[in-house]
C-alpha cells in the first residue's frame, strides 16, 4: 500500500528541526516584512531591526565602537546590522522547532516578545521618536506569532494546537504538503510586502534629501558626453543575476519534486 510523502501521521526528529527552522526563518520574515511596511507610514518610524541596532550602539561602551570602527572601517553600521540578523536567526529557527513541541504555547510568546524587544528599543534610544513609534515593532512581533502558529497548524492541524500532554499528537495528521503550501505562500507575501515597503521609504527619504539639497552654480559648462562613450563590459550584472535566480528557482523545484515524491507506508 502506497501513500504520498505528505500526509502520514509520524512526524521524525529531523523532520522536526528542519520544519520547524523553516517555520521559525519564514514567519520571523513575515513579520520583519509587514514592520518594514509599517515603518514607511512616517519618516519618525523605522524598522525593528534599526531600533535594536540604535539601542545597541548606545549601550556598548565607546571602546567597543572604536574597534568596531578599527576593525570595518566605515561598514561597522553595516557588520552591526549582520550580527543582529544572524542573532535574530538563530532565535527565529529556535522557536520555529519548539513551535512543533507541546511547548509551542511559548515559541509564540518568544515570537510576540521580539516585538515588545523593538518597541522598548524605539522609546529607548537616542534617537528621537514619538510614543507611536512602537507600532512597527508591535504589528511584526504580532505577525510573526501569527505565521508562527499558521505553520504549526499546516503541518500537525488544528487538533495538535489543542492538545499539550504529548510532544505530538497521535490523533492529529502530518500533512507535508500542506506545510510546503503554506510556508511558500508566506514567504512569496513577505518578499513582496517587504519590498515595497522599503521602496516606499526609500522613495520618501530620496525625496525629502532632493528637495534639501542645494548645488552650488558651476564656473563653466562641461563638453557634453559622447554618444559612443561606453564601459567596454556589457551584461555581466544581468547574466550573473539570471544565473542566481535560475540556480535557486532549480534547487526550490528540486526540493518540490521530492517532497512530493510517493513513499511506502
Amino acid at each position: 500500500m502506497f501513500r504520498t510523502a505528505g500526509v502520514n501521521r509520524e512526524l521524525r526528529r529531523w523532520e522536526r528541526w528542519t520544519f520547524g527552522i523553516v517555520a521559525g526563518l519564514v514567519s520571523a520574515t513575515a513579520g520583519l516584512a509587514v514592520a518594514e511596511l509599517a515603518s514607511a507610514a512616517s519618516d519618525k518610524l523605522q524598522s525593528p531591526v534599526l531600533d535594536v541596532g540604535d539601542r545597541v550602539v548606545d549601550s556598548v561602551p565607546n571602546s567597543i565602537k572604536t574597534l568596531a570602527i578599527d576593525w570595518f572601517g566605515t561598514n561597522d553600521k553595516i557588520a552591526l546590522l549582520t550580527g543582529i540578523g544572524a542573532a535574530l536567526a538563530v532565535y527565529a529557527a529556535a522557536l520555529g522547532v519548539v513551535a512543533l513541541t507541546r511547548f509551542w504555547r511559548l515559541a509564540i510568546a518568544g515570537a510576540a516578545i521580539f516585538g515588545l524587544l523593538g518597541a522598548y528599543a524605539s522609546q529607548s534610544s537616542r534617537r528621537p521618536a514619538p510614543w507611536w513609534a512602537v507600532t512597527p515593532s508591535l504589528v511584526g512581533g504580532l505577525v510573526a506569532a501569527l505565521a508562527l502558529l499558521a505553520c504549526r497548524r499546516a503541518l500537525l492541524g488544528r487538533e495538535a494546537s489543542a492538545s499539550t500532554d504529548e510532544e505530538q499528537p497521535r490523533s492529529s495528521t502530518i500533512d507535508r504538503r500542506r506545510f510546503l503550501y503554506a510556508t511558500s505562500a508566506t514567504a512569496v507575501g513577505a518578499f513582496a510586502i517587504g519590498t515595497t515597503g522599503h521602496a516606499l521609504a526609500t522613495r520618501s527619504d530620496v525625496a525629502e534629501q532632493r528637495q534639501a539639497l542645494r548645488l552650488p552654480r558651476p564656473r563653466r559648462a562641461l563638453e557634453p558626453v559622447s554618444t559612443t562613450a561606453a564601459a567596454g563590459v556589457t551584461g555581466v550584472d544581468v547574466l550573473a543575476m539570471l544565473f542566481f535566480m535560475g540556480a535557486a528557482g532549480a534547487l526550490f523545484l528540486l526540493i518540490v519534486w521530492y517532497l512530493l515524491q510517493p513513499r511506502s507506508a
